[in-house]
């Protein structure tokens, strides 16, 4: 009876507390591509940031994820979706926010310089991840831009 009480609260926790992150609009003029990115086109200002989550966060709607560059809202990314947008070579400080049982906030300090090209943003269990790879994940046909 113990373990079914446990279960229980358990499932209801998980489910009642996931509750989905309410997107900002983005403050940037972000560019639409086409279904085909060719990432030699990247680079030099053009940035291409994708949210990169892990499957175990796309199950539950803790993939998406809110985004402030220097505390203006870039945007909301959920789980498979990329935007891209022209940044120039500075140091910028990201905000990125996803929502699990509780609000998970992190500021990162990122260095974008001319050969910058693609930024994964990704949650993580405690807190969020950014990491610039200039590569497109293996399978970004998957992906969708937010300007559909």
């Amino acid at each position: 009876m113990k373990f079914k009480s446990f279960v229980l609260i358990a499932f209801a926790v998980t489910f009642s507390s996931c509750n989905t992150l309410k997107p900002v609009t983005s403050d940037f003029s972000l560019i639409r591509t086409t279904t085909s990115v060719d990432i030699n086109t990247y680079g030099k200002g053009k940035i291409l940031i994708y949210n990169g989550a892990a499957e175990l966060h796309t199950h539950d709607n803790t993939a998406a994820i809110n985004i402030w560059i220097n505390d203006r809202p870039l945007g909301h990314l959920k789980a498979y979706e990329y935007l891209v947008l022209n940044l120039m070579p500075d140091t910028y400080e990201i905000k990125v926010k996803h929502k699990d049982v509780v609000n998970f906030e992190s500021t990162h300090k990122v260095v974008i310089d001319m050969e910058t090209s693609v930024i994964n943003v990704r949650p993580s269990m405690g807190s969020n991840r950014i990491d610039i790879t200039n590569v497109l994940p293996q399978n970004f046909w998957d992906y969708s831009n937010v300007l559909r």
